[in-house]
């Protein structure tokens, strides 16, 4: 084998040898027995100095190298480690076998912080580990290789500093959720952090309420104080308090402050009671109630006021035709009841979520303050959309409320989709108009079903209604389709527009011409296009012959233009010097690939243009050649004009007769010496070779042919002809 290399020929160092030779058998003078494999064995392990730091310290994120060499080649599965002496620590290095020399095994270890040692790394005997894979005999893939070695001592070279350990802050405890009234002295102890290195600071985000203010710790035992007199309410918003090290290592503790004014309410769930201008406010809150309703009374409230929020009752619709309450289900819906309702009524103020906010900018719409009275929801006369709530003060009459906007259904406008005319086979591609309006994102549908081969992709955004694609397979008569647009709350809008799909059929008049003359046909399609379309078209004898009687076509295109139906093909018809019947030929019009055509075919007529004046012209010629006059000939040629062949058909020429006899057996006609072989040969007629100088054969029925057939487009010799000289005028290419 070669081996991938070469043996070739000294002379030219390219032709290759022939490497075929006999074999040599066995022989009892040459057993072997190479005994068994010998276990690998450790014989060397050593620190690489190829990649020792030129300091001769390893720092943080360094990487330290060793050999480790065995007798023979071995190979490894699995990631042995092998254990490295830095400090009072043993650290495992992974191992990997060498790519370029199978006795060598590195192993590797990447220094971290908090590796110190100022002696130098060192290993310890017998520090290989197999850590679950194997080291065996290359030569075998069996015997498993010997991990007994020698330590190797400490080196100054080879110091290792890591750097300290980076310690993390972290937070032990936490801090519960504050709820503050406004104008009540407030006093919050923050948590210390633990952990890190060295000094730790603290941070408190975002800016506190106004009239309060956080004290920074002058040790480290807390976090700092948050103290003051709370001047206005804020909803619930989630603080953040951050200790950080002196290399930049963090720790959060998050929490929430809620500063309540008495006078509006921000109740929490169960029973709540608050002090309003001395009067007694009891506020309870029952489970499923929608976060974050605020209640305001009177600050001049002069008697006790009992209220209670709570989830809507089951018989509250959720939906409203007139007003939308933003995407998901439910909306906000509380249920709010007063007792002894104070003077000049109550404010109340719903939150208004994100979801809710976006889609009423959407729909270009302010939110409201929604109440149901029984029937339906009703809009509050004197709301206000105020962002991130909606509010309304004076309220006297309570039931359900809920966030909200007046509603839009989804409109088309002035969008129309074209009436839609495809052709089987064609490729459609039309883009669906987008409605406007409505509430929420809005879906499409489109009915009924598309005629097959078409497909309505459903759009992926807003901006289109969609779009039909794909082929049609068969026609369709005319039929109307509907796009219909669907809001969140079921509002719909509908775009009708006709689809047709029909089958194109291509149609073509026949023609007839004079020989020598253009044929052209007309050729329609049953549907105007709105793309060029081409279409093939050939010709076919018939009793006309291709090359002789017209020009042949084999592979002939037609575009018919965008917006039309029609066009033309040309045929080229020949004319030659034959005294023939009409003679046909066939042209066939197919459509191309990319649109499916009903083809059609057309009969193109040619008509003879050599003339009886013609024929009797020739004759008279050849008569003349034997002493007769044209005249003469051509009145005794026509008055004696043979009847169907009989027995034995006869004419007169000159007063003297020509007679025709059949030949017993031969099927055949001989002619009686008198009349010239050119007479014939003139007329166009097929006739028998020439009989010496005393007449000629003619097929059966040839005789009464020679006088009773039409010929057009004969033209006059210019000098007679005589029987051993017949006309050779050309028929044309």
């Amino acid at each position: 084998m070669l081996n991938g290399g070469s043996i070739v020929s000294a002379a030219d160092g390219t032709v290759n040898a022939v490497l075929t030779h006999n074999a040599v058998a066995a022989n009892a003078g040459r057993k072997v027995d190479g005994g068994p494999v010998a276990a690998p064995v450790v014989n060397r392990i050593l620190f690489n100095a190829a990649t020792a730091p030129a300091s001769g310290t390893y720092t943080k994120g360094a990487t330290i190298w060793v050999e480790v060499w065995f007798d023979q080649t071995v190979a490894v599965s699995g990631i042995p480690q092998l254990g490295l002496g830095i400090g009072s620590r043993t650290r495992q290095a992974t191992g990997q076998l060498s790519t370029s020399n199978a006795r060598l095994i590195f192993f590797r270890y990447q220094m971290q912080a908090g590796d110190v040692d100022t002696d130098g790394a060192s290993i310890g005997a017998n520090a290989l580990r197999l850590n679950g894979g194997s080291i065996v005999a290359a030569v075998d893939g069996t015997t498993n290789a010997v991990l007994t070695h020698d330590a190797v001592a400490a080196d100054a070279t080879r110091k290792v500093d890591g750097g300290p350990v980076d310690r993390q802050p972290f937070f032990t405890a936490a801090v519960t959720e504050q709820i503050q009234e406004v104008g009540a002295p407030v006093s919050v102890t923050l948590p210390a952090a633990v952990g890190g290195d060295g000094v730790l600071s603290y941070a408190l985000t975002p800016v506190l309420p106004a009239g309060l203010t956080c004290t920074r710790p002058a040790d480290t035992t807390t976090g700092g104080s948050i103290g003051g007199t709370p001047a206005a309410a804020q909803a619930e918003t989630t603080y953040t308090l951050t200790a950080t090290d002196v290399d930049g290592d963090t720790a959060a503790l998050a929490f929430s402050i809620a500063i309540n004014d008495p006078a509006r309410l921000a109740p929490r769930e169960g029973t709540t009671i608050y002090r309003v201008n001395g009067r007694r406010v009891t506020v309870t809150v029952r489970p499923g109630t929608p976060e974050d309703v605020e209640i305001e009374l009177p600050a001049d409230l002069a008697e006790d006021v009992e209220v209670t929020l709570g989830p809507p009752a089951a018989d509250v619709p959720l939906r409203s035709a007139r007003f939308g309450f933003g995407p998901g289900s439910p909306p906000a819906v509380v249920d709010i009841m007063v007792f002894d309702v104070p003077d000049g009524g109550l404010k109340v103020c719903l939150p208004v979520n994100a979801d809710l906010r976006a889609e009423a900018d959407a729909a270009d719409r302010p939110v409201r303050l929604l109440h149901y009275d029984g029937s339906g929801w009703e809009s509050v006369a004197n709301a206000r959309d105020l962002g991130r709530q909606v509010c309304a003060s004076g309220v006297t009459a309570f039931s359900p409320f809920a966030p909200g906007y007046a509603n839009t259904a989804p409109r088309f406008g002035a969008a129309q989709v074209a009436p839609q005319r495809y052709l089987v086979g064609e490729t459609v591609g039309v883009t669906l108009p987008a409605s406007v309006g409505g509430d929420g994102v809005l879906s499409y549908a489109l009915t009924p079903v598309l005629p097959a081969g078409l497909t309505c992709t459903r759009p992926a955004d807003t901006t289109t209604g969609g779009s039909i694609g794909g082929t049609p397979a068969a026609a369709q008569a005319e039929t109307t389709y509907t796009l219909t647009a669907t809001d969140v709350d079921g509002d719909t809008a509908a775009l009708a527009f006709p689809i047709k799909v029909a089958r194109l059929v291509v149609s073509v008049a026949d023609a007839s011409v004079v020989e020598g003359a253009a044929a052209e046909f007309a050729v329609t399609l049953s549907e105007t296009v709105a793309a060029p379309m081409m279409l093939r078209w050939w010709t076919e004898d018939g009793t006309a012959a291709a090359g002789e009687d017209y020009r042949a076509v084999t592979a002939g295109t037609l575009t018919i233009v965008p917006g039309r139906r029609e066009g033309t093909v040309t045929v080229r018809t020949v004319d030659d010097r034959r005294v023939e019947a009409e003679e046909t030929f066939t042209v066939w019009v197919t459509g191309t690939a990319n649109v499916e055509v009903s083809g059609a075919t057309a009969t193109g007529r040619v008509a003879d243009d050599d003339t009886e004046t013609a024929r009797r012209r020739a004759l008279g010629i050849v008569l003349a050649g034997v002493g007769r006059t044209l005249a003469a000939d051509a009145v005794d040629v026509i008055g004696g004009r043979f009847q169907r062949p009989t027995a034995e058909p006869r004419a007169a020429f000159g007063g003297q007769e020509l007679r025709l006899r059949r030949e017993a057996g031969t099927g055949r006609w001989q002619h009686a010496a008198g009349m010239a072989y050119g007479v014939a040969q003139a007329l166009g007629v097929e006739v028998g070779s020439p009989l010496g100088g005393s007449g000629f054969d003619l097929p059966v029925g040839a005789a009464w042919g020679l006088l009773t057939r039409p010929a057009a487009g004969l033209q006059e010799p210019a000098r007679p002809v005589t029987s051993s000289e017949p006309d050779q005028k050309s028929t044309g290419s």
